[in-house]
């Protein structure tokens, strides 16, 4: 009987050690683990990348934009945060934008970025989006207010 609990309990230990290194821990995950004396393991971020945030040059205002879709049925999303070049936060804006597409969601968020910019009477703006087909397609200037002087980065 002594073998069978040694062997039923090296299975439990084994299997759960497999279910962490895949992510999820619950409850009744720790109840197993304390049950069974089995210690908890947390896996630990190994990179860390610094982000910095760069001014715009003077009298320039800068929305960073961004958006996400995911999903089979995807559901999307965007994002903008609006400074100027002393580093003051002008606003911000979320949005639930649908079932876009993930290059929907890119061009949804740097229009809504521009409709912004125009509600607030800004006329030199630097929007910033990590789509290099967003950035490609708006350099056409279709659709971007003709007094409007935009710079872009992604």
């Amino acid at each position: 009987m002594t073998s069978l609990f040694n062997s039923v309990l090296a299975e439990v230990k084994l299997s759960y050690n497999l279910r962490l290194a895949h992510g999820a821990s619950s409850m009744q995950d720790y109840k197993i683990a304390t049950l069974f004396s089995i210690p908890l393991k947390v896996q630990r971020i190994k990179h860390v990348a610094e982000i910095v945030w760069h001014p715009p040059n003077t009298g320039t205002v800068k929305l960073n934009c961004d958006g996400s879709s995911t999903g089979s049925h995807p559901c999307g999303a965007i994002g903008i945060v609006i400074r100027d070049s002393q580093f003051v936060f002008l606003g911000a804006i979320s949005s639930n934008i649908g079932h876009p597409t993930p290059l929907e969601a890119e061009f949804c968020a740097c229009m809504l970025a521009i409709e912004k910019a125009m509600e607030l009477g800004l006329s030199n703006i630097c929007l910033v989006t990590d789509s290099i087909k967003v950035v490609n397609a708006f350099h056409k200037m279709v659709g971007v207010p003709w007094k409007m002087r935009v710079r872009w980065h992604n």
